[in-house]
């Protein structure tokens, strides 16, 4: 067991050598932090489960793999509904989305930031994802959390 850094017991010697002390220390602490790194595997943190951890992920509470991103705001489409970028999902955002409803990839006038869940139609599915963030922010995306004017 002397030989397991995170184990070892401290010596009387290493009292009257700090240099030692501070090294034998040194090495516990990233012998340490490798066994929980080892231990907590992929995806610590991946409330939503779609594989991206919540440090990366665009839309933490809704599984998008593909982190879709239309606007480049660091907002997941499937959670940002704010289409004026103003922090808030409100009543600017719903004329916008009533005048796009029903557009899809063919039409001139179509708009993949209101395209949220990426399937080429503006529909029922993106009305339902506008309405659960009505009155609120858009997200939670990894963004908010770093750098509040990305995705507000």
């Amino acid at each position: 067991m002397a030989s397991d850094p995170v184990h070892a017991p401290i010596e009387e010697d290493m009292v009257h050598h700090p240099k030692l002390s501070l090294r034998s220390l040194a090495l516990a602490l990233l012998a340490g932090a490798l066994a929980v790194s080892a231990q907590a595997g992929p995806n610590l943190g991946d409330r939503d489960g779609d594989s991206i951890d919540d440090v990366w992920d665009n839309c933490r509470d809704v599984p998008n793999a593909n982190q879709r991103d239309t606007d480049g705001d660091g907002c997941g489409n499937l959670c940002d509904p704010d289409y004026d970028q103003n922090g808030n999902v409100g009543a600017t955002d719903f004329t916008l989305l009533r005048s796009l409803f029903g557009t899809s990839k063919s039409d001139p006038d179509f708009n993949s930031n209101a395209d949220h869940d990426g399937n080429g139609t503006i529909d029922s599915t993106d009305f339902e994802i506008y309405r659960n963030h009505f009155g609120g922010p858009p997200g939670p995306s990894k963004r908010n959390d770093r750098d509040p004017d990305a995705c507000p």
